[in-house]
């Protein structure tokens, strides 16, 4: 009795350790599987690891170890620039620890990133309450896919936080745990059914008439100088935009741009035009148009899943439009016509020589030297039949040879011609995208609008 009080007592006081240490102690390392398992879960390939390590230095050394074989980068918070750049071609979950000391540089990081990566941010046993008030302070997005975990006793808690917008607080909803033995259970994968109900929030959206898309913009509403404040919109996209209101539960009003564009780079330091500008300056939440998607507009605005394929097309006079009739003599090279035009004139006489000397052909006069002219060129264009042949050896050799060979080249010119005139090669006046403005005057082009 004395021994198992002894033996509880002693793990009881190793309990408490651990909890002190977990609890005022240094920061609690991720179990390795854990980040394993939830970067598998949303198709990642990368780690990093944000921090300080000024602070965390002896627990992340043996952790990195201990992860070897993941592909894991550590970031000091306190020298990296709040920019994430992410790797080429290298999906990274990004990690960051101990929440107090690295929310500074996630408040900087999140008002610079544009492309949704996906964040993992460690809790430390922070009260629920506590981290509520941290992402309030924090710009988040309605679809951007930042994710908190509370590692238990015996399970890690997963949850995730979104804005319905910058003016709502943050929401925090638990979305899944993790354990060593069973792994990673997530409640609801699809990240917009756990979205489903925006609480009927009021969105400011912009577009600009574009059929057939948006196909009507009839003012609902006016100000008291005359300028319309609130438009109804009709169109393709107007009523997928109807059903996700139905189905997301939120409530809109619509402007339109007031210099009437889509959105264009006005200067290196005077932003864009348009509604690209107007969500760049969050002046609206978001727009709804055909827009062309660009690496420049990327790099500002976030956008949907496509819905529709718009293709633009760039045409140009017809460079030819008299017949050509050059194009009978260019399927073959200048070299060969020169070659056949020698053959034409060399090959008369010899068959004329082989079939009236030597042994006697009783149908030599069939090949004199003009008969034997006609002969060829009719071999070599198929244009006159020829129903007598030589009836010795020798002059048989000369004409058959000269029959095969006349074929062969009448039908590879008549193949290349067919080939020549059914593909049509148009050479452009231009070598990219930019040419068509330096030669607009001279080649008359019609260009459509890219939006």
């Amino acid at each position: 009795m004395v021994q198992a009080s002894t033996y509880h007592l002693f793990h009881w006081k190793l309990v408490m350790n651990i909890v002190f240490h977990v609890t005022f102690g240094k920061v609690v390392l991720p179990p390795v599987n854990f980040l394993s398992d939830f970067a598998s879960e949303n198709s990642l390939l990368g780690h990093v690891i944000y921090l300080p390590l000024s602070k965390h230095r002896h627990e992340i050394i043996p952790y990195r170890q201990q992860a070897r074989n993941l592909m894991m980068k550590i970031i000091d918070v306190n020298l990296a620039s709040p920019t994430i750049d992410a790797r080429p071609n290298t999906p990274d979950l990004h990690v960051a620890l101990d929440l107090q000391s690295t929310l500074s540089f996630l408040t900087q990081a999140f008002k610079c990133q544009v492309t949704n990566e996906i964040w993992l941010i460690d809790m430390n046993g922070m009260e629920f309450s506590k981290v509520q008030s941290l992402m309030n302070s924090l710009s988040i997005d309605l679809d951007d896919q930042i994710y908190l975990f509370d590692a238990q006793l015996n399970k890690t808690v997963i949850y995730e936080t979104y804005k319905i917008s910058h003016s709502h607080d943050a929401k925090l909803k638990a979305v899944g745990f993790w354990t060593n033995s069973s792994g990673l259970h997530v409640t609801e994968r699809e990240i917009w059914k756990r979205r489903m109900d925006l609480g009927g929030h009021q969105f400011k959206i912009a577009s600009m008439v574009s059929p057939p898309y948006i196909t009507s913009m009839i003012p609902i509403t006016v100000s008291n100088s005359g300028i319309p404040m609130d438009y109804s919109l009709g169109g393709m996209f107007a009523d997928v935009f109807f059903n996700l209101q139905e189905i997301l539960n939120f409530t809109f009003q619509v402007t339109q741009p007031p210099d009437g564009e889509w959105g264009a780079i006005l200067g290196e330091s005077q932003g864009w035009s348009g509604m690209i500008g107007m969500l760049q300056n969050k002046e609206i939440d978001m727009a709804i148009a055909d827009f062309t998607v660009t690496k420049e507009r990327s790099s500002v605005v976030s956008f949907a899943e496509p819905i529709a394929q718009i293709y633009h097309s760039l045409f140009i006079k017809n460079p030819s439009g008299t017949p050509h009739y050059g194009a009978f003599v260019e399927p073959l090279h200048w070299m060969v016509w020169l070659t056949l035009i020698l053959f034409i004139v060399m090959t008369p006489p010899l068959l004329c020589l082989t079939v009236s000397f030597g042994s006697y052909d009783q149908y030599w006069r069939e090949f004199t030297l003009g008969k034997s002219y006609v002969f060829t060129a009719g071999a070599m264009t198929f244009a006159r039949a020829w129903d007598i042949t030589p009836t010795s050896w020798k002059a048989r050799c000369a004409f058959f040879s000269l029959m095969f060979g006349g074929t062969l080249v009448f039908w590879h010119w008549e193949a290349m011609l067919i080939s020549f005139l059914a593909t049509r090669v148009i050479v452009l006046p231009f070598n990219s995208l930019q040419g068509p403005t330096n030669f607009i005057l001279k080649c008359q082009l019609t260009l459509f609008k890219l939006d």
